[in-house]
């Protein structure tokens, strides 16, 4: 069994489909993720755009790979830190190669990027997905994030995205699901126009922190 050619200490490993997860190796692994990303998505990343992901976060970066080294998944995190602010997780990208989707590969690397976050003392994460992946809304939804703000032609194919923000503290919960319920009752008084409040879940975080 080859446990790969780094010494990248593994997070966790499944046996039984002889999948082993761990940090990224910026030497080893830079290269071959940003090719699975060209596979995997049509928005061409240039190398010095991915580089930025990968770069500045490394130890918020997860690889998925077989026994024998292939990369089969990965996930590029970082973290939104402002002064006199709370650390706010982001979940920059998630790919699966698509022999080995549906199979668990990207809700492992979610739940382990949200243990690393949560001790890295995060209050919350947040991940942009596509308007119409409903699939991809789905999984996160299960995992607790819920619909933050949608923002017009997001990607460069013009398409929408939300933004979608999962609460890591307790007492970040309440502040969380006020947001949601005042967007929910804004939605319901103007229909024609979509939800885009000013305050921001972060701006409520913050003030919610302090007051604790």
């Amino acid at each position: 069994m080859h446990l790969n050619q780094t010494s990248v200490k593994p997070l966790g490993v499944d046996k039984r489909n002889k999948i082993l997860y761990r940090r990224v190796s910026l030497l080893y692994d830079f290269g071959r993720i940003y090719d699975l990303s060209k596979e995997c998505f049509d928005i061409g990343y240039t190398m010095t755009s991915f580089w930025q992901y990968v770069g500045y976060w490394p130890h918020l970066c997860l690889v998925a790979t077989t026994f024998k080294g292939e990369i089969i998944g990965f996930l590029l995190g970082g973290a939104q830190i402002n002064y006199g602010q709370p650390k706010i997780g982001v979940v920059n990208m998630l790919a699966v190669k698509e022999p080995y989707r549906n199979q668990g590969v990207g809700q492992k690397l979610m739940q382990l990027i949200l243990h690393i976050m949560s001790a890295e003392f995060c209050v919350a994460v947040r991940l942009d997905t596509a308007e119409m992946n409903f699939a991809a809304q789905n999984v996160y939804e299960r995992f607790g994030y819920f619909k933050e703000k949608l923002n017009n032609n997001f990607y460069s194919s013009r398409e929408n995205g939300y933004s979608m923000i999962l609460p890591l503290r307790a007492n970040t919960k309440p502040l969380c699901d006020r947001i949601r319920e005042e967007r929910e009752q804004y939605d319901k008084d103007y229909p024609d126009i979509i939800s885009y409040y000013s305050s921001s879940v972060a701006d409520l975080l913050a003030d919610g922190i302090k007051s604790n």
